[in-house]
Parts: structure tokens; C-alpha cells; sequence
């Protein structure tokens, strides 16, 4: 399979998921079993959508190379989400402002009359 045609099957792919709202929220959440990846698991629910699938992507694949599809397709899917909803970047830390009198031993009160000081702080990350 050229590289191109397997673009083209991987976008097929992925654009039969996304147009079908049951299947596009089952393949974000799903992941299969480490022993049995894409071409093993015999979760139910991925076994109906693969049946699926494979009518909308004209059953050109073989098994293992439709389980490759699907896993290219559904990794696009969520690198668009991480996209789409990445959150945006941390602001650069303003320095904060704080006026306040000083204090001077042996007062009480708090400070002496007059006496205001500026102290700028900034904000630990």
C-alpha cells in the first residue's frame, strides 16, 4: 500500500468515525487491552463499530492493516482534541503591589503617622 493511499484509508477511516456520534464518543474513551491491542479485543461494543467501519471504509483491508487503521484514525482524533481544548498559556506573573506602614519597634499603633513604604512581591510559580 503507497503511502498515499494509506493516508487517504486512515482519513476515510477516521471521517467514518466522527459522523456517527455513538462510535466518535466510544473510540475517544476506548483503549484495548495491552495483550490485545486493536486486532485482538473482543470488547463488544468495538466489535459492532469495527463491523461497521468496515462496511463504511469498503472492506479493503485486511485484519491486521484495518487494526492499524483504526489506531492511526483514533490517535488523529485525539490529537485534534488535544488541539481544539489545549489550554492556553500561563500569563508571565505580574508583580503585585502592597502598600503598607512600617512598623517600628516598641510601637504599637502600627506604624508612625506618614510613614507609608511601597513593596512590590512577585508571585511564586
Amino acid at each position: 500500500m503507497s503511502d498515499d493511499m494509506w493516508t487517504r484509508s486512515v482519513q476515510q477511516m477516521k471521517d467514518a468515525i466522527l459522523e456517527d456520534n455513538n462510535m466518535n464518543s466510544f473510540f475517544r474513551k476506548f483503549d484495548p487491552a495491552e495483550d490485545e491491542g486493536y486486532a485482538w479485543t473482543m470488547d463488544p461494543e468495538y466489535r459492532r463499530y469495527t463491523a461497521t467501519l468496515d462496511s463504511k471504509t469498503d472492506r479493503i483491508h485486511s485484519g491486521s492493516s484495518f487494526a492499524m487503521c483504526v489506531r492511526c484514525a483514533v490517535e488523529k482524533i485525539r490529537a485534534d482534541d488535544k488541539e481544539i481544548f489545549a489550554p492556553a498559556p500561563a500569563p508571565s506573573p505580574s508583580p503585585v503591589v502592597v502598600q503598607g506602614a512600617p512598623i517600628s519597634e516598641g510601637d504599637e499603633s502600627g506604624g508612625s503617622e506618614g510613614a507609608e513604604e511601597i513593596q512590590v512581591v512577585t508571585p511564586i510559580e
